[in-house]
């Protein structure tokens, strides 16, 4: 796990699409973020080896980007934990 620093960024854009406007300052306190992304692989072995049921990844080997669930990422992170301790948390 990495620690992410609290801190400020612009979210938005004056410059492209009119759903992101106004730009504006948003504050994020800091959080934990894995420093590995988990693929669609390692997804894959997470839904068979659980039962879980979602939405099958796209690719094999590209990290799972879309909304997914909390369910879903909790579920993840314990099965995770459990196979890989202090990879993922």
């Amino acid at each position: 796990m990495v620690e992410v620093p609290a801190g400020c960024f612009v979210m938005g854009s004056e410059d492209h699409y009119a759903e992101e406007r106004p730009a504006h300052e948003e504050h994020v306190s800091e959080f934990l973020i894995d420093q590995h992304p988990v693929t669609n692989a390692e997804f894959r072995r997470f839904v068979k080896d659980t039962n879980h049921r979602t939405l099958p990844p796209r690719s094999r080997h590209r990290p799972r980007t879309s909304r997914t669930q909390t369910r879903t990422i909790s579920c993840l992170v314990r099965w995770c934990s459990d196979r890989h301790p202090g990879r993922c948390r």
